[in-house]
């Protein structure tokens, strides 16, 4: 019997598979093999060569690339990263609302340390300040100038009966500001304290500069629970610094004031003790003190009979 070869080395095999270069009959491996490649036709046993199989388009898994944005995603969804972010945004408005909190405590004391500004900002800050604070805010305004602005806050403190003393002086002090004379008259308007207020604003009846004292008149006439008496003492006061002022429009004013009022029935005890025809009348020639010749003739006349009723 002759020796069979491996068709694939020449060398001596058993006909199934050499041991030499390893390649293998067909019939060791079946018709059927999907991983073999048929050289010729399969009618008879043939022997043929193993070549590896290509990997079918159906076995490649594709690949997908996953971009920050979907990282961040899938981190955020994840509880840990929530728990991280919860902590880190409970910590940030701690300490914002407990600097608030420090600050807003004694926006008094920010004043005092000079720190106008922060005092201002801890009040704007708040949402519904009361009526304490709206005070404290008027007087830092007070120290920026601010006297528009400073007034409005004191009327939000008056409505809150939250007023000191220190703002009743602020708001006095701008009856002498032309620009807001007439703001501070409306913020007296309410204003607590009723005697003290009003015998302050009486004592600026007879101040020298005539913007003030007008204003002051006006304020106790708008107040609701001033007194009668004090309101006619009032315009007594300011008529009769007008009669000695050397300004002709303001003496005028103060004469016409004074004849006016002679002929209330409350107003003439209050002449009287005022002693108002002094500072008019020159006892002894019986004439109106005229000396920058301010006032006509029939000026004079009236007065000179208003005041002989006072003096009856």
């Amino acid at each position: 019997m002759t020796a069979q070869r491996c068709p694939g080395c020449g060398r001596t095999w058993d006909g199934r598979s050499c041991l030499a270069c390893g390649h293998v009959a067909d019939i060791a491996l079946g018709a059927s093999s999907a991983s073999s490649r048929v050289d010729g036709p399969t009618t008879s046993p043939r022997l043929k060569t193993i070549v590896p199989a290509s990997p079918s388009p159906a076995a490649v898994v594709p690949v997908r690339v996953v971009t920050p944005v979907e990282r961040l995603q899938a981190l955020w969804a994840t509880p840990v990263a929530f728990g991280a972010v919860f902590l880190v945004g409970f910590g940030v408005a701690f300490a914002v609302g407990a600097l608030a909190t420090w600050r807003g405590h004694d926006p008094q004391k920010l004043i005092a340390e000079g720190r106008v500004d922060d005092a201002l900002l801890v009040i704007d800050s708040s949402s519904s300040p009361s009526a304490s604070w709206l005070r404290i805010k008027g007087t830092a305004l007070h120290k920026k100038g601010q006297t528009e602005q400073m007034l409005l806050a004191y009327q939000g403190a008056v409505a809150g009966d939250a007023v000191d003393d220190e703002a009743l002086q602020h708001t006095l002090d701008a009856l002498g500001n032309d620009r807001f004379a007439s703001l501070a008259v409306k913020t007296l308007e309410d204003w607590p304290g009723d005697e003290d207020v009003d015998a302050r604003l009486l004592g600026l009846a007879s101040d020298p500069l005539r913007l003030r004292r007008q204003k002051a008149v006006e304020a106790l006439l708008a107040r609701k629970e001033s007194a009668p008496t004090t309101r006619l003492d009032a315009s007594i006061r300011a008529a009769i610094v007008d009669t000695a002022s050397s300004v002709c429009e303001d003496k005028l004013a103060g004469i016409n004031a004074l004849s006016a009022l002679s002929d209330d029935a409350r107003a003439k005890p209050l002449l009287k003790k005022a002693r108002a025809w002094e500072t008019v009348l020159d006892q002894d020639n019986d004439v109106i003190f005229d000396q920058h010749r301010c006032l006509n003739r029939s000026v004079v006349k009236r007065a000179v009979a208003a005041l002989a009723k006072v003096n009856l």
